[in-house]
C-alpha cells in the first residue's frame, strides 16, 4: 500500500460516478495513487471501464467488519446506507496501514493537481473543507440553500476530507462509526446523527484539525455565491477547463446532479443553469463525463437492499425500523429471506397509546374517524384490524405493503378469510372471536375453561387456521395468572403505580396506565396486558340463581378434589342442550357452573389480593389477613390470630413457622431473580436456617424475573410475629420498603439492611434513604466501610455464602462443552448486563493477550452473559480482535448456563482472571477459587475479604475516578484502574510455574470454605441477631 490511498463508495448504480471520478484522477494527478472502492452491492455483476485502471481494488461490505451490515442495510435507504459506511471504510483502511487517506464522494471530479489540499498542514491528523467561506447573500427570502440549512449539516463537508494515521484519528473515526449506525441515526427527533454533523464533531473530539480555505477544494452549489467559475472556452481556451480567479480548481462537487430535468443540483434554489452560460457548459460536460463512464449500463440496475421478496422498502418503513431501534436492535446475520422476517421490529415496537405496533398506533392517531368506529377501545382494536385488512394497503400503500408481508396473518383454511392479529395475546382472542360455538363450549377460556381449551378446544380452532407458529405455541401455553406475575412484578418496584392500583383496582383503566411503560422495555409485555383485558372481560359474567350457585359452589368444592368432573360437566351439558327437551337440564348445569366460577372469589380479585397486602382499607385488610390465615389453616379465626399478632400478641403454638421467639425473621430478598443479588439472598437463607432461624422469603424484584415466575411468588406470607425483618438490597434502588409493602410491616420490629454496593462513595439521597432500617450490614468491608462513611452510622461485614458443587462441576469435563483437551486454559465469567465498565473485561482480555501471545498451547474461554445482545456487539468485535491480534484461540460462550454447567465450565479453566474496577464481593472469584482455579485479580474492593497474597495473585491498581456512566456508577465517583501489564506478568507466571499454581489454589480453597461456608455464616448470627 502506497503511503497516500484514494478512496470512495458507491453502490452498483452509481458506479459510472466512481469511474469518472478516477478517470479525472488520471487526467490531472502527477501520479496515480493506490485507489480504494467500497462497492456498497452487486459484488458479482461485471464492471466494464474498471479494467483499465489496474491502480483501483475494489472492497466489499463483509471486508470492513461492520456490526449488522443487513440491519444498516434494511433501515437506511441507499445514501444514508453509504454514508454510515464512510467511517467504517475509512477504519478499514487505516488499519490496513495506510499512512494518509484521502477520502472524495463519488459524485466529484478532480480539476487540477490536488496538491493544495495534499500540503494543507501537513502535521494535521485531520483536513476538513467548510461549505462556505463566506455568507450566502440575502437576496430574495427562503431561498434554498440557506445558512440554516448548511448549519443543519455541519459547516464541514465531510464529502471530502484527508486523514494522517494515527490513535487519536483511528479513536474519532470509531467514534463516527457509532455515530452514524447505532439507534437514533438518521432520525432527526431521536437523535439527529446523520453522516454529516457527526462528522463535524471532529472539530471538538480531535485537537489540531486543520480547516483548508482554498477556495478551489470542493467547489459545490452551496458556494458558487463566493467562487463564480468561468468557462475558458469563452475566452478562447480548452473546452474541458473551467477556471477560479485564473486557476482551476482541485475539485468539483456535483451533489444532487440533476441534469435531465436541466438542473445543476436538485437542492439548489439559487443558481439556474438555464441563465449562467458557465454552469450550463459544466453540467453538460459532467453528464458527458457520466456517459462516456457507463451511466446506460450501471443505473438500471436496482438497488440489491430496495427490497425484501416481494416488500419494495420504501422510505416510510425504513423510517419505521429505526424508530423501532428504541425498543432494541435486531441482529441479522445476513439479508432476511423473508420480507416478514424484515417487518418483524415493526411489530416488536409497541405503541405507549394503544395494544397496536407503533407504526399501525401512528396511523390510529391520525383518523378520529378510525377511532369513533372503533369505539376508543385500545386493548382490542377489534374494528380498527378489520379496517386494515380492507384498506390500508390503499390508503397508506408504504405501510400497508409492510403489513400485508408481515408474519400476523391469519387464514381460515376453507373460504379463505384473512384476519389480521398483531401479537400473540391479540392474535388469539380475535381467533376466538371468531368461533361462536367455540365460545358457548369455552365461555372462560382464560379461566375455568383454560385448562380445556387448551387440551381440546385450540386444536379444533387451530385446525380451521393457518397462523404464525408463535401464535399456535401461545394458543396451548398462554397463562394469565403468569402475565399477572410478570405486571405485578414491574409495580412492585414503581410505588407510584403500586398506590395506583390498591386505590383504582385493577381494571382496563389501570391496564391502558401501563402501556407507555412498555417503552421502557420492563418484564411483561403487550401480551400480557392484552390477555389480562381479555380476563377482565370475562368477569363480567353473572352468576345463575341462588339455587345453582349453591350447587356450583358444590361442584367447584369437588371439582378442586377432582378436576375432571368439570370437564365431564361441559360434556353432559352439550350432549343434554343438544336434545330439546332436555335443554333446560343444561341450562341449569351451566347456571352452576357459572356461580362456580363465582365462588372463587371472582378470580382476578383474588388473586391480587394478597400480593396488594392492604391493611389501610377495611375491607382490603380484611380480605388479605383472611386469605393469610388460610394460608396457615386457620379457616375461622385465622382474621382474629393475625390482627392479634400484629398487635404483637405471639403466635399461637400450632403454628410453629411462625414462632415469637427471636429466631425468626422475613427475609426480603431477589429470590427469583438470575442475579447476583438472588445468591446473597439465598446464602444468607440458607444460613439463617443453619443456625436455627424460622425464615418467611418476601420476594424483590427488577426487570430480569426468573421465566417460571408465578403470581402467588410474590404474595407476602408475612410472619407478624417476628421480630425483625432483613433485606437484602442495593443501596441506589429509588423506592423504600414500607412504599411496596404494608408500613405495619415494619412498625414495631428492626429492620436490617443488608447491602451490596461496590464503590466507596454513596450519593446522599441513598444515605438518607438507609436512614430507616435500624442497622446495616455490608456484604464485605469495603462495602461496610463505604455505607458507614456516607451515613455516618455503623456498618457490619457480613460475608456472602458461596459453595459449589465440586464433584458435579469436574463431571462435565472439556470435552461438555467443545474444549481442547491438552491446552492450558485461561478465561473470565462476567454478566454484560452488569456494568461493562466495572467488570471491565477487556483489561483481562488484553492482560492474556500480552501474557500468552504466539502461544500454541493456550486457549482462552470468556463466559459472557447476554453477549448475543445486539447492543454488546461491537465489545465481542474488541473481545475477538485482541485475541485474534494476539494469536489465541478464543471460545466464547453467550448462552445463559445452569448452575451445575456454570460450575462445570469454571472448573474446565486452568486460570481465571478478573480485572474489576469495582467488586461489592467478588462471587466467580470466590467460585474459582472452591473449585481449584488459580486466580488473578484486581487487588481493591469486596473480593480482599477473602483473597489474599498467600492465596491469589493481586494485581497492583491505582485510583481513579469513572468517566463514562455505567448504570449507578456515575462520572466524578471513583473505582480502581488495574495494570494491565502487572496481570499479564502473573498469568504468565502462572502458566509457567504448576507448584506454584498448586500451593495457590490448596490454600485459596481452605480459606474460601473457612469464609464462605453456610457454616461460617450460621455461626455468626447469633451474635450478629443477638
Amino acid at each position: 500500500m502506497s503511503p497516500l490511498v484514494l478512496c470512495t463508495l458507491a453502490t452498483y448504480n452509481h458506479l459510472h460516478l466512481v469511474l469518472a471520478q478516477l478517470r479525472s484522477v488520471a487526467r490531472h494527478w502527477p501520479a496515480l495513487p493506490d485507489a480504494r472502492v467500497l462497492l456498497v452491492d452487486g459484488q458479482a455483476l461485471p464492471r466494464p471501464g474498471f479494467e483499465a485502471l489496474p491502480w483501483v481494488r475494489f472492497l466489499t461490505p463483509a471486508e470492513l467488519g461492520a456490526e449488522n451490515l443487513p440491519w444498516l442495510a434494511a433501515k437506511l435507504n441507499a445514501t444514508d446506507f453509504c454514508c454510515a459506511l464512510k467511517p467504517y471504510l475509512l477504519r478499514h483502511l487505516l488499519a490496513e496501514g495506510a499512512e494518509r487517506l484521502l477520502y472524495v464522494d463519488a459524485d466529484q471530479l478532480f480539476f487540477a493537481d490536488p496538491a493544495p489540499l495534499l500540503d494543507c498542514a501537513p502535521g494535521s491528523p485531520l483536513v476538513v473543507t467548510p461549505h462556505v467561506l463566506t455568507p450566502l447573500p440575502a437576496a430574495r427570502p427562503f431561498e434554498r440553500p440557506s445558512l440554516g440549512d448548511l448549519a443543519g449539516a455541519g459547516m464541514m463537508n465531510a464529502g471530502i476530507c484527508l486523514l494522517r494515521n494515527g490513535a487519536a484519528v483511528r479513536g474519532f473515526v470509531e467514534q463516527w462509526a457509532g455515530l452514524v449506525s447505532g439507534p437514533g441515526a438518521f432520525l432527526g427527533d431521536l437523535g439527529l446523527q446523520h453522516e454529516q454533523n457527526a462528522f463535524n464533531w471532529s472539530l471538538a473530539f480531535l485537537d489540531q484539525v486543520a480547516v483548508c480555505r482554498d477556495p478551489r477544494v470542493n467547489v459545490a452549489y452551496w458556494n458558487l455565491h463566493e467562487r463564480p467559475l468561468r468557462w475558458a472556452q469563452l475566452d478562447g481556451g480548452p473546452a474541458d477547463v473551467w477556471l477560479l480567479d485564473g486557476e482551476p480548481p482541485v475539485t468539483v462537487h456535483f451533489s444532487g446532479f440533476d441534469w435531465r430535468n436541466g438542473r445543476f443540483s436538485h437542492y439548489d434554489q439559487r443558481h439556474a443553469a438555464g441563465l449562467n452560460i458557465n454552469l450550463k457548459a459544466l453540467g453538460d460536460y459532467y453528464a458527458g463525463e457520466l456517459a462516456a463512464a457507463g451511466e446506460a449500463h450501471y443505473r438500471p440496475e436496482p438497488y440489491a437492499y430496495a427490497r425484501c421478496g416481494e416488500l419494495v422498502l420504501q422510505a416510510e418503513t425504513r423510517l419505521a425500523l429505526r424508530r423501532a431501534e428504541r425498543f432494541g436492535t435486531p441482529w441479522w446475520p445476513a439479508w432476511p429471506a423473508r420480507a416478514a422476517d424484515l417487518i418483524a421490529p415493526l411489530l416488536a415496537a409497541p405503541s405507549e397509546r394503544i395494544a397496536l405496533p407503533e407504526f399501525l398506533a401512528n396511523i390510529y392517531d391520525q383518523r378520529p374517524d378510525l377511532q369513533a368506529l372503533n369505539g376508543n377501545d385500545v386493548l382490542f382494536p377489534r374494528q380498527f384490524l378489520a379496517w386494515c385488512e380492507g384498506y390500508i394497503a390503499q390508503e397508506y400503500p408504504a405501510q400497508g405493503g409492510a403489513l400485508l408481508a408481515a408474519d400476523c396473518w391469519m387464514t381460515e383454511r376453507q373460504g379463505g378469510r384473512r384476519l389480521l392479529g398483531c401479537g400473540r395475546a391479540l392474535s388469539l382472542r380475535r381467533l376466538f372471536a371468531t368461533d361462536a360455538t367455540l365460545a358457548e363450549r369455552f365461555p372462560r377460556p382464560l379461566d375455568d375453561d383454560r385448562a380445556a381449551f387448551q387440551a381440546e378446544g385450540a386444536a379444533a380452532l387451530l385446525g380451521r387456521w393457518e397462523v404464525p407458529e408463535a401464535v399456535r405455541a401461545f394458543a396451548v401455553s398462554y397463562d394469565p395468572a403468569a402475565s399477572l406475575g410478570r405486571v405485578c412484578a414491574y409495580l412492585r418496584q414503581v410505588p407510584e403505580l403500586l398506590a395506583t392500583l390498591r386505590a383504582e383496582g385493577f381494571g382496563r383503566r389501570f391496564l391502558v396506565s401501563l402501556l407507555p411503560h412498555l417503552r421502557e422495555r420492563r418484564a411483561f409485555s403487550l401480551d400480557d396486558i392484552v390477555l389480562l383485558d381479555w380476563w377482565l372481560e370475562q368477569r363480567a359474567l353473572q352468576p345463575g340463581p341462588a339455587r345453582e350457585r349453591r350447587f356450583g359452589q358444590r361442584l367447584y368444592a369437588l371439582a378442586r378434589r377432582r378436576p375432571a368432573l368439570l370437564r365431564h360437566a361441559y360434556r353432559l351439558r352439550h350432549q343434554l342442550a343438544a336434545r330439546r327437551p332436555l335443554a333446560p337440564l343444561a341450562g341449569m348445569i351451566a347456571n352452576a357452573q357459572a356461580a362456580a366460577r363465582d365462588a372463587r372469589d371472582r378470580g382476578l380479585d383474588a388473586l391480587l389480593l394478597p400480593f396488594l397486602a392492604d391493611l389501610e382499607r377495611p375491607a382490603a385488610r380484611q380480605g388479605y389477613l383472611q386469605w393469610w390465615g388460610e394460608r396457615h389453616g386457620l379457616t375461622a379465626d385465622g382474621v382474629a390470630t393475625a390482627e392479634a399478632m400484629l398487635a404483637g400478641t405471639p403466635a399461637p403454638a400450632r403454628l410453629p413457622g411462625l414462632s415469637a421467639a427471636p429466631w425468626s425473621g422475613n427475609l426480603f430478598g431477589h429470590f427469583k431473580n438470575p442475579i447476583g443479588l438472588a445468591n446473597v439472598a439465598l446464602g444468607l437463607d440458607a444460613g439463617l436456617a443453619r443456625a436455627g432461624y424460622a425464615v418467611t422469603r418476601q420476594v424483590l424484584t427488577n426487570q430480569n424475573m426468573a421465566a417460571d415466575l408465578r403470581i402467588e411468588d410474590l404474595y407476602p406470607d408475612f410472619d407478624f410475629g417476628a421480630p425483625r425483618n432483613i433485606a437484602v438490597a442495593y443501596p441506589h434502588r429509588q423506592y423504600d420498603l414500607d412504599q411496596l409493602f404494608p408500613a405495619a410491616f415494619f412498625k414495631g420490629r428492626e429492620t436490617i439492611g443488608y447491602l451490596a454496593w461496590e464503590q466507596r462513595d454513596l450519593h446522599p439521597d441513598w444515605a438518607r434513604r438507609l436512614a430507616k432500617y435500624d442497622r446495616l450490614w455490608g456484604l464485605s468491608r469495603f462495602t461496610a466501610e463505604s455505607v458507614a462513611k456516607a451515613t455516618g452510622r455503623p456498618c457490619e461485614p457480613v460475608a456472602c455464602v458461596v459453595e459449589v458443587d465440586e464433584i458435579r462441576a469436574r463431571g462435565f469435563g472439556r470435552r461438555h462443552f467443545g474444549l481442547p483437551e491438552e491446552r492450558f486454559l485461561v478465561g473470565f465469567v462476567f454478566d454484560a448486563g452488569s456494568g461493562v465498565e466495572r467488570k471491565n473485561p477487556l483489561a483481562a482480555a488484553a492482560a492474556i493477550a500480552r501474557a500468552f501471545a504466539g502461544r500454541r498451547d493456550v486457549a482462552v474461554v470468556v463466559k459472557m452473559t447476554g453477549g448475543d445482545r445486539p447492543q454488546h456487539a461491537a465489545l465481542l468485535r474488541l473481545l475477538s480482535g485482541l485475541m485474534h491480534d494476539a494469536g489465541l484461540e478464543l471460545h466464547l460462550v453467550t448462552a445463559v448456563l445452569p448452575r451445575a454447567e456454570g460450575e462445570g465450565l469454571m472448573a474446565c479453566l486452568d486460570l481465571y482472571v478478573s480485572l474489576h474496577r469495582a467488586e461489592g464481593f467478588g462471587y466467580t472469584m470466590a467460585e474459582a477459587m472452591l473449585l481449584g482455579v488459580p486466580v488473578v485479580a484486581t487487588g481493591y474492593s469486596g473480593n480482599l475479604d477473602f483473597m489474599r497474597p498467600e492465596n491469589s495473585c493481586l494485581v497492583r491498581w491505582r485510583e481513579t475516578v469513572v468517566r463514562e456512566a455505567d448504570g449507578p456508577f456515575q462520572p466524578g465517583t471513583v473505582w480502581a484502574e488495574p495494570d494491565v501489564e502487572h496481570a499479564a506478568e502473573l498469568c504468565a507466571w502462572l502458566s509457567r510455574d504448576a507448584a506454584a499454581r498448586q500451593r495457590l489454589t490448596t490454600i485459596a480453597a481452605a480459606d474460601a470454605r473457612r469464609l464462605l461456608s453456610v457454616e461460617a455464616l450460621a455461626a455468626r448470627l447469633p451474635a450478629l441477631l443477638a
